[in-house]
């Protein structure tokens, strides 16, 4: 887990969780965790369900299968409970425009609301089964609209020291144990009340699997002692991951849980890719494709605020750094 301000923290609860929400509004990114197997964790983000708020926005549920076909997972997503069935990669539906995004291993969504900036990216991932991964960006106009967030990605205000409250706000001492960071994610975050899910349920209180509220709620459930003794000394159990991850905990983990291939995964996957340009709606490049040019434009301007591209070198897969794009520049290439 990373706050808006950047603190890494883990959580490994089970259940539906209050990601973000506001006490002002009706903006609001919950998730759903689950453990990857039956038998072990961690947890993985199984389905996300968000609402941004604004007057007669319908709620969006992201959800993966627990299994991958040929290696991909691919997603899903509801509207108000209804199942969308993206007939192109990107339209337009209301002040929501949708765009589907395509790599070589992994398929997800990118939902970006034009009247206020903000932007969900939700990518479906393989690793031991299905998850999602999810970036929300706030750009700065919208939060200076005045709301208080809290929830699991804190407060995005800039300030670092602030991003552990209870769900009124009030500030909570950020502790690194890792017992305790499961305890107060769960004891905070939890959702235990159905009626404060946004996740869809039909009238017989099923989602589309079958299951009830109750049978995600594990609010109660304490981390996992396995992982844990892991986590202290990670090179016992698993020799060379340090080497790897070096400090990184969520490297470090599922190193634990996956072994040295997992670790490297991860590197692969998070560590050495761009992030996005919050407030801009990115769009990705496959280099991948026998049919690519060699260039490929993956971020998109807004509008009214002129050209800005991001574009990586001919032969290149990925970018090989994590950068923060600043909002005017007008070109970043990555050599």
């Amino acid at each position: 887990m990373v706050t808006f301000d950047k603190v890494k923290y883990d959580c490994q609860g089970q259940g539906e969780f209050h990601v973000v929400k506001s006490l002002d509004s009706g903006f609001s990114l919950q998730g759903r965790f689950i453990k990857y197997r039956q038998n072990r964790f961690p947890t993985v983000t199984r389905s996300l369900a968000f609402n941004s708020g604004e007057d007669n926005e319908k709620t969006i549920q992201v959800n993966v299968p627990d299994t991958a076909s040929d290696g991909i997972c691919t997603p899903t997503f509801l509207m108000d409970g209804v199942a969308e069935q993206m007939q192109e990669d990107e339209v337009t539906i209301g002040d929501l425009r949708i765009k589907r995004t395509t790599t070589s291993n992994s398929r997800g969504f990118i939902f970006y609301y034009e009247s206020t900036g903000v932007q969900l990216k939700v990518t479906a991932k393989f690793w031991n089964g299905c998850y999602l991964a999810a970036d929300l960006c706030l750009p700065d106009c919208y939060k200076r609209r005045g709301e208080s967030f809290v929830g699991l990605l804190g407060t995005p205000d800039g300030d670092n020291s602030n991003d552990w409250m209870d769900s009124s706000g009030y500030n909570l001492p950020f502790n690194s144990n890792r017992k305790a960071q499961t305890n107060y994610c769960t004891a905070n975050w939890c959702i235990e009340n159905q009626a404060e899910s946004i996740f869809h349920y039909n009238d017989n209180g099923q989602d589309e699997k079958g299951k009830s509220f109750d049978d995600y709620n594990n609010c109660n459930l304490g981390p996992d002692s396995e992982t844990e003794a892991c986590m202290s000394n990670p090179d016992r159990v698993v020799p060379g991951l340090t080497d790897i991850c070096k400090k990184d905990e969520a490297c470090l983990l599922d190193g634990c849980v996956g072994g040295i291939e997992a670790a490297k995964l991860y590197v692969h996957t998070v560590l050495g890719m761009v992030d996005k340009n919050c407030g801009k709606e990115l769009l990705y490049e496959d280099f991948e494709d026998p049919d690519d040019e060699g260039w490929g434009t993956i971020a998109k301007m807004s509008e009214g605020d002129g050209a800005s591209f991001l574009r990586l070198s001919k032969g290149a897969n990925s970018a090989s750094k994590s950068l923060d794009i600043p909002g005017d520049a007008s070109l970043v290439e990555i050599e």
